[in-house]
């Protein structure tokens, strides 16, 4: 039986490995996601110190089988999205669900949907209306999770992290009152090409400051 809880410091190696299998997977796909050196141990060893990262592990053998994190403050990437926005805008009040990990041999056990469900119960209990999770536009896998989890595509952002693509980001209203007021998943498939532009304006703005 999978159960979940927050990771301690032995647990980073074996994050670690499945960060790595998870990077080797992706670029496997062809995706641009997590192949610029983002993100990294180091990632992992903050995430643990700051008590934001979550294992999924075995009960019976204590297996860790994958791991994401959960962070309750605002990202300034949504504050200018480059297409859409989110149903709930208050920095204050929405957290943000990354790095949603899952061992090779454990795909499609709801290993990755255990971690987001208990990232959701954090969020909860810290009094946040939604949850957001971005990811590859071409990962089908990532979006697939999210979508059967109640979550929508609100809007589009850039990357810090990766200069090919940007992100489609999802939120889901954590109180069902406010479910209504989700918008449909409206946006198209060029959000490439306003990532790029995104990362030509910092580019300038930096050269000009």
């Amino acid at each position: 039986m999978t159960s979940i809880r927050r990771a301690a410091a032995e647990d980073i190696e074996r994050c670690d490995l499945i960060l790595n299998h998870a990077k080797d997977f992706l670029r496997s796909q062809g995706l641009s996601q997590w192949q610029w050196g983002y993100p990294s141990r180091q990632n992992i060893e903050q995430d643990a110190e700051n008590g934001e990262l979550y294992v999924a592990y075995d009960e019976q053998t204590g297996e860790v089988l994958g791991s994401a994190m959960i962070t309750l403050g605002g990202e300034p990437n949504y504050d200018n999205p480059l297409r859409g926005a989110c149903p709930n805008n208050d920095q204050a009040t929405y957290a943000c669900i990354h790095r949603v990990t899952c061992a090779p041999e454990h795909r499609g056990k709801g290993v990755a949907t255990s971690l987001m469900a208990e990232c959701e119960h954090q969020a909860r209990e810290a009094g946040k209306r939604s949850c957001r999770v971005e990811t590859h536009p071409h990962n089908a896998g990532m979006r697939h999770i999210a979508e059967k989890m109640g979550y929508v595509h609100c809007c589009d952002i850039a990357s810090n992290h990766d200069r090919l693509h940007g992100r489609v980001a999802y939120e889901k209203l954590l109180d069902p009152a406010d479910v209504a007021d989700n918008p449909a998943d409206t946006f198209g498939d060029d959000v490439e090409e306003r990532a790029a532009a995104w990362w030509e304006k910092r580019r300038v703005e930096k050269d000009a400051g």
